[in-house]
């Protein structure tokens, strides 16, 4: 990675960003904490395999760093013209989420640089469509979708109707409070299945964290 930043390739530093989730995660977000083998031994296992699997790890342990912020930065940059929803257990905690984001987006230099084709460089300057945390993002595409790049939606508050998305990012959907009793059992995993008509038929990737 030091070799990488002294010959300073746009290029091939794009492509890590891409393609190396590790890299993305420490040397582009600066999630310094994160510099540890497990969590690159994680990156590469989500790298190799990151569709229909339930990620089921300690709390604490990167699961959303290393699926949801930077895989879902990750999957925009690769695939700008595709639609992404992240799903919690309430619209809010989805939107955190995207916060986190929209906040790389805005900030990191490296990105700004090596994407011009797909980000904004003055987004807070309204330069891009819609730009919120609880309306979602849209990036450079090519396509006229009504969905953002980024969408949130709540699983059992605040369900998104309608949209139609290439990947689904389910993170914190199930609390202590909505699984207590059998009914709130059946109800959230009754809002799962509802959940999936959002994807797009055939198509979706689903990661469940």
């Amino acid at each position: 990675y030091r070799s990488v930043w002294e010959q300073n390739d746009v290029a091939v530093i794009r492509d890590l960003i891409l393609n190396d989730r590790f890299f993305l995660l420490t040397q582009v977000l600066d999630v310094d904490v994160a510099w540890h083998p497990w969590v690159l031994a994680r990156c590469r296992e989500v790298e190799a395999a990151p569709d229909e699997h339930l990620d089921l790890w300690s709390r604490g342990h990167f699961k959303s760093t290393i699926i949801t912020f930077a895989g879902v930065s990750q999957y925009v940059l690769k695939n700008p013209d595709h639609c992404v929803c992240i799903i919690s257990y309430k619209s809010g905690a989805a939107q955190a989420f995207l916060q986190q984001i929209m906040t790389a987006f805005e900030t990191k230099e490296v990105l700004l640089r090596c994407f011009p084709d797909i980000l904004y460089p003055e987004v807070k300057s309204h330069q891009g469509p819609h730009w919120s945390s609880s309306e979602g993002i849209v990036l450079k595409r090519t396509t006229s979708k009504k969905e953002s790049t980024i969408d949130v939606s709540g699983l059992i508050s605040g369900m998104k109707t309608g949209g139609h998305y290439d990947l689904l990012v389910y993170d914190d959907t199930v609390t202590y409070e909505s699984v207590g009793t059998p009914d709130m059992i059946e109800r959230t995993t009754a809002a799962w299945s509802m959940s999936l008509n959002l994807g797009t038929v055939g198509k979706t990737h689903h990661w469940y964290i």
